[in-house]
């Protein structure tokens, strides 16, 4: 356990460790099972999205998600996912004051993440956490977020079409 809370480290019991572990993974594997269907529905024009409150939800789940994801791998010692976590909740934050803000490169980092949320978790399951990292996408979220704090993001034409159609 190179980067969890480990019996040695804090003199936990190591069933109590796997059985702490395991639960991170369903727990979180449940979460994100919902996650590309989520930040998917904020593909609404905005009109649309604002008038049914669709956005403004998806907004708030992914951000419970993000910010469970964050809390629960810090609490358990995954510093590296909790970090990510913390980053991907700040971008949520300021989509959830902002929601117009919402354009297609967000969804597409957004669906990034949550991919590498998968692997993240995968990499806990199979106890190789040290080897997982978020690599540039931590920077894109970092980048992403700083454009959303600026209002660049709010310059792009719209209406737009949706990404999805609703056929």
């Amino acid at each position: 356990m190179s980067e969890a809370v480990s019996q040695d480290s804090v003199g936990i019991d190591a069933a109590l460790v796997e059985e702490l572990r395991k639960e991170l993974v369903q727990e979180l594997s449940q979460s994100l099972a919902d996650w590309e269907e989520t930040i998917l529905s904020l593909d609404f024009p905005t009109d649309h999205a604002d008038s049914h409150g669709v956005r403004g939800e998806a907004i708030a789940q992914a951000f419970r998600i993000a910010h469970s994801i964050k809390g629960t791998c810090a609490a358990l010692g995954f510093t590296t996912v909790s970090a990510f976590g913390h980053a991907v909740e700040d971008c949520l934050t300021l989509l959830r004051s902002a929601n117009e803000l919402v354009s297609p490169e967000v969804i597409s980092i957004l669906l990034k993440s949550g991919d590498e949320f998968k692997k993240a978790v995968r990499t806990i399951d199979e106890r190789r956490e040290g080897e997982w990292t978020a690599g540039s996408l931590k920077e894109e979220v970092h980048a992403l977020t700083r454009s959303l704090e600026k209002g660049t993001l709010a310059t792009a034409p719209k209406p737009r079409e949706p990404l999805i159609s609703n056929c």
